[in-house]
């Protein structure tokens, strides 16, 4: 299985990375699909993750809520919505906040199941990441040195 992270911020406390595993990353995918439709709410997700990678703790019950199973929600003004965890990895500096992937806020179904869809992909990452032949790959940030 491979594993790779790509890094979307560098903050001064944590950096923040899409997760993709074995080619498949739905939270770069869909801030791709933001900047095509979208630019401002891109902008939106973008500043609150930053917010987020700044503080040791952060903690803003409207903008950013735990939804089960050490999942949190990233919400903006217009509705949108991004899923994130946390993780630590030996050797590769700051906290990670891992980005599964994202939506809109429709009816309760569509939210339940993207929230589901965020565990889920937390516990592959977690089931990948202690498999000793999974390959974990940090993409850095562009301008990283």
């Amino acid at each position: 299985m491979e594993i790779t992270l790509t890094t979307i911020h560098l903050g001064s406390v944590k950096r923040v990375v899409t997760l993709g595993i074995n080619g498949k990353d739905l939270a770069h995918e869909y801030l791709l699909k933001l900047g095509r439709g979208n630019q401002q709410g891109l902008q939106s997700i973008l500043k609150r993750l930053s917010a987020i990678a700044e503080h040791e703790r952060f903690e803003n019950k409207i903008t950013y809520r735990h939804v089960g199973e050490q999942v949190f929600e990233v919400k903006t003004k217009s509705g949108l919505r991004f899923y994130t965890y946390a993780d630590e990895i030996a050797g590769l500096g700051p906290q990670l906040i891992i980005a599964t992937s994202g939506g809109k806020k429709g009816n309760k179904k569509e939210q339940n199941t993207d929230i589901a869809e965020a565990k889920a992909l937390r516990r592959s990452y977690f089931a990948a990441k202690s498999q000793p032949a999974t390959t974990l790959n940090l993409i850095p940030f562009a301008n990283e040195t």
